[in-house]
């Protein structure tokens, strides 16, 4: 699925628009003078670390001294709006990027972005409006795909350009959002939030917090289990990834950008700060707390009401406040014969 590529396109009156609205709201601490050409318009955003020709990118300090600008050249990068700081670190790669791109300096780029992007892709455009009925007392966006075979109890809503696989079940009252894919066979249960606006908010001093527009929807593999009242956030500008075979207990929480590798087991009460990556055949026991940015290699073991605030290697059994390593066999428990 491709989830950029189901973003309506925005042309260049909205463009301007949102470019005026930042310069009106941040004052000097945004370029006033850009130059769009006539006909100018994007497709959606990507992100700095993998970013893709014709949509708007904000890149801060840390990604710029990470490579930002040999992928651009990597990849020929054009027809962009991108957000760069407006200080001396970034003037060579703002120099460079303004051969094929529109460039905005500012004093925090991802704050301005928050704006800008909030102007472009308002919520009512994105989320959709569930006119279609599609089971009792149950409504989908009208570009919703239904395979054969999905069995729709009441009061399950399904967002804009989602697509939900054969045989999948969706329990009373959950809720499907904008571009979430859900693969062949899966069951989401009761009250189950699949694509929540998330929490991600930009800052900037004393401004008001500004939400960050999650446009990534969620990816959600074959023969996926996901419990009662159990939370996906949306990604930002990327999927969320469930893998397939993956089975989620009620009552656990899964922030955006987040990827959960194939085979795990995430049990009640779990939560999952934003972008982690769970490699495939962990097991997470209950009440377990991870922190944001983490990434767990394949066959991990957390215990109980663990918090994890350290990347864990592969293999690995951890427990505790802070968990640390313990010498006591990772993974998936084996059924017995």
């Amino acid at each position: 699925m491709d989830f950029i590529g189901s973003l309506p396109r925005i042309g260049e009156a909205a463009i301007r628009s949102a470019l005026r609205l930042a310069v009106e709201k941040l004052g000097g601490d945004i370029d006033s003078a850009v130059a769009l050409p006539v006909g100018f318009s994007l497709k959606g955003p990507s992100e700095a670390g993998d970013p893709e020709s014709d949509t708007i990118i904000f890149a801060g300090r840390k990604a710029i001294a990470g490579g930002f600008l040999d992928i651009c050249r990597e990849r020929r990068l054009s027809d962009c709006l991108i957000l760069l700081p407006a200080e001396a670190t970034a003037d060579a790669a703002a120099l460079e990027l303004v051969e094929r791109n529109i460039v905005v300096r500012a004093k925090n780029p991802k704050y301005a972005y928050a704006l800008i992007a909030g102007a472009l892709y308002p919520l009512a455009s994105w989320r959709g409006t569930l006119d279609r009925k599609v089971g009792a007392n149950a409504w989908a966006s009208e570009d919703v795909f239904i395979a054969e075979d999905v069995m729709i109890e009441p009061e399950v809503t399904i967002g804009r350009g989602a697509r939900i696989g054969r045989g999948c079940i969706l329990m009373h009252g959950c809720s499907i959002g904008p571009r979430v894919s859900i693969g062949d066979g899966s069951i989401i249960r009761e009250k189950a939030v699949i694509g929540d606006l998330g929490f991600g908010f930009a800052f900037d001093s004393d401004r008001p917090a500004l939400r960050l527009p999650q446009l990534g929807g969620v990816q959600i593999g074959v023969d996926v289990e996901v419990g009662a009242f159990t939370t996906i956030g949306a990604g930002t500008m990327r999927p969320t990834v469930i893998e397939s075979f993956v089975k989620i207990s009620d009552h656990v929480h899964i922030s955006h950008n987040c990827q959960i590798g194939e085979r795990s087991i995430i049990t009640c009460g779990v939560m999952i700060s934003g972008s982690t990556t769970i490699g495939p055949g962990s097991w997470l026991a209950p009440g377990a707390i991870l922190r944001n940015g983490l990434t767990l290699g394949s066959d991990v073991t957390v215990g109980l009401g663990a918090v994890v605030v350290k990347d864990v290697a592969s293999g690995i059994t951890v427990m505790g406040l802070p968990a640390k390593p313990i010498d006591r066999p990772a993974g998936r428990p084996v059924s017995a014969p």
